[in-house]
C-alpha cells in the first residue's frame, strides 16, 4: 500500500513537470521579456494548445504595447512642431520695431495679459 502511494506521488510530480515549468515562465514574465515567447513543449494535447494560445496573447500585448508607443511619439512631435514654429515666428516678429509697438499694444488692450 505505501509503495502505491510513493508511486502515486512520485507519478504526479513527474506529470505535472511540465505544467510546473510553463507556471515558473509565466511568473518571470515582466514588460522587458513580455514579447518573449514561453517555451512550447510538444505534448501534442492540450498542455501544448494553452501554450500557443497564451504565445498568440502575448504577442498581440507586444504589437499592442508598439502601436502605443509610437502613437505617443508622433503625437508629441505633431505637438512640438507647431509650437516650435508659432514660437520662432513670435520671436522674429518681436526684433521688428513695427511688430514690437503692436504686441504692446495688443498687451494692453487685452485683459488677461
Amino acid at each position: 500500500m505505501i509503495s502505491i502511494v510513493l508511486l502515486s506521488v512520485w507519478l504526479s510530480k513527474y506529470a505535472y513537470l511540465p505544467i510546473r515549468n510553463v507556471i515558473q515562465e509565466i511568473q518571470h514574465k515582466d514588460l522587458n521579456t513580455i514579447q518573449e515567447p514561453l517555451t512550447v513543449i510538444k505534448t501534442k494535447d492540450e498542455l501544448q494548445d494553452l501554450i500557443e494560445s497564451y504565445n498568440a496573447l502575448l504577442r498581440r500585448i507586444s504589437e499592442n504595447m508598439i502601436i502605443r508607443k509610437n502613437f505617443v511619439s508622433y503625437v508629441s512631435h505633431e505637438f512640438r512642431t507647431p509650437l516650435a514654429g508659432i514660437l520662432g515666428s513670435m520671436e522674429v516678429l518681436e526684433q521688428k520695431p513695427v511688430a514690437r509697438r503692436n504686441i504692446r499694444n495688443w498687451q494692453r488692450q487685452s485683459p488677461s495679459m
